[in-house]
């Protein structure tokens, strides 16, 4: 599970309820937890939502994104291609 969704669950936040304290629309919390990386000036603001420190989340993110498959990155990288 993508550690995004990860902390989201463990504070009882849905998708709408993260992307409302982000400021965000909910596609692209949905982006982030299929395994797109937030901008770097998003990553405070949301570790901060999450109950974690910055470096932290974008290590875990990283190590995630580096244990998906290839065929899973590939498909990643196509859907934000689109």
């Amino acid at each position: 599970m993508h550690p995004i969704v990860e902390y989201r669950k463990a504070r009882g936040l849905t998708q709408a309820d993260l992307a409302r304290v982000m400021g965000v629309n909910v596609n692209t919390v949905q982006g982030w937890e299929r395994g797109a990386e937030p901008r770097a000036r998003l990553v405070p603001r949301l570790a901060d939502a999450l109950g974690v420190d910055s470096l932290h989340l974008l290590r875990e993110i990283r190590a995630w994104k580096a244990a998906r498959p290839e065929s899973a990155r590939k498909e990643a990288s196509t859907e934000r291609a689109s």
